[in-house]
């Protein structure tokens, strides 16, 4: 195999004809669908599960919400902007996003380490987590499931009473029909993510409305005044004071909810006019998204109520069977919006692995492409490696869920996984400054607030992960290292991990984070006499980038 460097993929034989044709009279995505994918993979009805840890780290008190999203979400908007010079940039491959704009603004090695990490490590989590997520939604429509209080009363979003192994295996299942779908053709994936985002946003609008009428109906249950008036006895047993650590101990449910501002990025053959639909549909997306946390957060502090289940529980006391009609539909609407979540986590865990076998780094790679050859859908290679990359981590992190019997296990693996990947997305804004921007500005031009955003949005990327890793996996594990984690989880009620056993998933994450991609070069240079490439742990060519588009 030659070593000489060039843009796309390098097939190692040529499709069909016919292939060739459709590719390029596919239809691209345009301004509104890319809008629509970012907003699908970044707000969900999640918002109102992950905020229930929110409130409880803030010990009920509504300044310290929202002094939470208000910060994490300033932090999130200035990285975003960002990107928008980063995004313009010329990659060796179309949609290896991040890793590709790593290439161009810090070198082969943070590149090819990024590389590796978004389809060995990243993406296959976070499949994992988020079937988990829509496989619990799922089961919490039947309240055959649901888990009873002390006085025999049903609780809808507390599922249980079962192991913990069918969650996953109803995941999984969820997993594979979206990856199936990849191979009929590349564009379902995107088209199902539109569509399906119109039904999150009737979720969110319908949950919204119900705290609105609720708050309207019973103001004094407002938690802005008075946590003890909240109907939510999670919650009026809390002090209710403000510590500004425990904003920062609620930042990772905030980094959760905005992590996939840069899917679109994956998609860039598949946009129209990349260059300016990319940047301003990331944008528009966090602006809608920001707006949107913020807005249900201030009702849900209104209403006095962490659970949307609770909403509709306290607005209609009086009438069991329709409170029990509008618990239902909520249950079906939180499903499908997390099933669109997880349709839009599979686009981007394909996209990734599919830039990984057409630029030759990832392990295999000859024989993703051969099996490739001739396929009616150009995502074959990166869907088959998506699926055995996913089957890997719901083996990893299933098998201790399972033993645990908890779900804690998998939202903590999905927490730790988006602090690494926000560090990764803080320290790059810092290469775009002037002193050390290796591309010409004629280019990517630089922005007129950019060297602003990229000190606000990498030093809060970084500051942030950091102190959650030293507080909580270190100085709180001296502390108190049997005690309750009560962090983690979301539906089931099982077993409660303790801190230690957090902290000891904290580790294994972060020795994986560095493992996986190692292992896959060292198997790289064991198997294949022939390759080229530098690996990991060499350094590249730095001129040939410069080479190539100066000349």
């Amino acid at each position: 195999m030659s070593n000489k460097k060039r843009f796309g993929s390098a097939p190692s034989a040529g499709p069909k004809k016919g292939i060739q044709v459709q590719e390029k009279t596919a239809k691209k995505i345009g301004l509104f669908a890319s809008v629509a994918i970012l907003f699908n993979c970044i707000c969900g009805t999640g918002i109102f599960f992950k905020n229930r840890s929110i409130f409880v780290n803030n010990h009920g008190n509504a300044v310290g919400v929202l002094v939470t999203w208000l910060l994490l979400t300033f932090i999130a908007f200035a990285t975003a902007y960002s990107y928008i010079e980063i995004s313009k940039v010329k990659t060796k491959v179309d949609d290896s996003g991040i890793s590709g704009y790593y290439e161009r603004y810090v070198g082969n090695r943070s590149s090819r380490f990024i590389k590796l990490i978004y389809p060995l490590f990243y993406w296959g989590i976070f499949v994992v987590v988020m079937s988990v997520f829509a496989s619990e939604a799922l089961l919490n429509i039947f309240p055959q499931v649901w888990v009873t209080d002390s006085s025999g009363n049903k609780l809808p979003g507390t599922i249980g009473g079962f192991s913990f192994a069918i969650v996953l295996l109803i995941g999984l299942a969820m997993s594979i029909f979206f990856l199936t779908l990849n191979f009929i053709s590349k564009m379902v994936l995107p088209t199902i993510s539109q569509k399906l985002s119109y039904v999150k946003f009737f979720a969110l609008s319908f949950i919204t409305i119900g705290a609105i009428v609720l708050f309207a109906k019973h103001p004094d249950y407002n938690i802005i005044t008075n946590i003890d008036n909240s109907p939510d006895e999670s919650l009026n047993s809390l002090s209710g004071q403000f510590n500004f650590s425990s904003v920062l101990t609620s930042a990772p449910a905030v980094l959760f909810a905005y992590d996939g501002f840069l899917v679109i990025g994956l998609l860039k053959s598949d946009v129209k006019n990349p260059d300016k639909t990319i940047p301003l549909s990331m944008i528009l997306g966090m602006l809608l998204a920001g707006f949107v946390f913020i807005f249900i957060t201030v009702c849900q502090l209104l209403c006095g109520c962490a659970s949307p289940y609770l909403i509709f529980d306290k607005l209609i006391p009086n009438n069991n069977v329709l409170r029990n009609v509008f618990i239902e539909i909520i249950s079906i609407l939180i499903f499908v919006s997390l099933f669109s979540s997880l349709n839009s986590q599979v686009l981007g865990q394909t996209r990734s692995c599919q830039a990984a076998i057409d630029e030759e780094i990832i392990f295999g790679y000859r024989w993703f492409k051969r099996i490739s050859n001739g396929r009616r859908s150009d995502l074959f290679g990166g869907t088959v490696c998506s699926l055995m990359s996913t089957i890997f981590w719901f083996i990893l992190t299933g098998v201790p869920a399972i033993i645990i019997n908890s779900d804690q296990i998998i939202d903590g693996f999905g927490n730790l996984v988006v602090l690494a990947i926000f560090v990764i997305y803080g320290v790059l804004p810092f290469f775009t400054l002037p002193r050390w921007c290796k591309v010409p500005t004629n280019e990517a031009k630089h922005e007129r607030l950019q060297p602003i955003t990229a000190v606000i949005g990498g030093v809060g990327c970084i500051g942030v992960p950091l102190y959650v890793g030293v507080g909580q996996f270190i100085i709180n594990i001296i502390h108190d290292p049997f005690g309750p984690n009560t962090e983690w989880g979301l539906w089931y009620s099982g077993n409660v991990m303790t801190n230690l056993q957090g902290c000891i998933i904290f580790w294994i994450t972060f020795v994986l984070l560095f493992a996986l991609p190692l292992t896959n070069d060292l198997l790289l240079r064991h198997y294949d006499r022939e390759y080229k490439q530098p690996f990991v742990w060499q350094k590249g060519d730095p001129k040939h980038f410069d080479v190539r588009f100066n000349g």
